[in-house]
């Protein structure tokens, strides 16, 4: 949440041994199905009303509905709220995911690891470079689309990535389908960042810099270091023609820093997920030198 001074000492690193731990598609472990008749309630219009949120797939709406928050709507509302550190983050899908339903890859396809870290990198490059501060809805909204168009080139349906620019700042929702309706695995994680002066800055804050394996820039770490590496995780999932057991689904908020109107939107929408991990709960912090600082690791919350 860039609690540090506005400076590029703290940089995302990207470790090719994220992308080398265990291949996708093949985790061993089995989620546990839940009740897929549970309802959750979200507001529309100012009203709160209440609505099953898995249902057939002909019968869900085409877009979150995320509009009118009040000021007494800011607070997190969603309970067991689970974050992780970012590397446990950037393998979810594959650990959490059930591989019955693995398919094959496409032949041709490529599938090393080096080639979804070089992506991981890519968009982390580009997202720096948006300056999504609090305040600039178009730069947010921008990154949102961006971002929206790299996962429908990376093999999402349109009908599934939905960017809203109802509320006071944009959200992205995208929907990895599932194998059966149960309650889905969410990836959660925020597109604004910390305004940033560049007399604070020995490099341009909104323009991404890679150097050493370093990348330096405002969002680097805080969020969009965990953006990059849920959608690249993701890109590669649908390069894999994996089919997890439920939906996967990335909700990124727009104001985490500030209101949080957005992130409570939200919270409440998928109040019923299974299990909703936090791009960013935990993670680790290293020295300019390359040592590391300190490591920390979120387990739980609920506010």
């Amino acid at each position: 949440m860039d609690s540090q001074a506005p400076h590029d000492l703290f940089a995302g690193r990207l470790p090719a041994a994220l992308f080398n731990w265990a291949p996708f598609g093949r985790a061993k472990r089995r989620l546990l199905r839940l009740d897929p008749a549970r309802e959750l309630e979200f507001s529309g219009s100012g009203a709160r009303r209440k609505a099953p949120f898995f249902r057939s797939r002909q019968q869900r709406p085409a877009r979150a509905n995320l509009r009118a928050f009040t000021a007494t709507e800011r607070a997190m509302t969603s309970t067991g709220i689970i974050s992780s550190p970012r590397v446990f983050l950037f393998l979810a899908a594959a650990i959490l995911a059930a591989p019955a339903h693995a398919q094959t890859p496409a032949a041709g396809t490529d599938l090393a690891p080096a080639a979804y870290e070089a992506k991981a990198l890519e968009i982390l490059m580009r997202s720096v470079d948006f300056r999504t501060v609090a305040g600039d809805k178009a730069a947010q909204g921008a990154y949102a689309a961006w971002l929206a168009g790299e996962l429908v080139k990376g093999g999402f349906s349109k009908s599934d990535v939905t960017v809203d620019l109802s509320g006071p700042a944009p959200t992205l929702v995208a929907v990895y389908q599932g194998a059966a309706e149960a309650p889905p695995l969410v990836l959660s994680g925020h597109m604004d960042v910390v305004e940033a002066d560049p007399a604070d800055w020995t490099r341009d804050p909104f323009k991404a810099v890679n150097e050493n394996g370093f990348v330096y820039g405002r969002g680097a770490v805080d969020n969009k270091f965990d953006v990059a590496m849920m959608t690249a995780t993701l890109i590669r999932l649908k390069a894999e023609k994996f089919t997890p057991q439920r939906d996967i689904v990335l909700a990124l908020s727009g104001d985490e820093e500030t209101s949080m109107v957005t992130t409570a939107a939200l919270a409440r929408l998928f109040r019923g997920a299974h299990l909703v991990l936090n791009g960013d709960g935990g993670g680790g912090t290293l020295r300019e030198d390359g040592s590391p600082l300190a490591y920390s690791l979120q387990t739980a919350e609920k506010t």
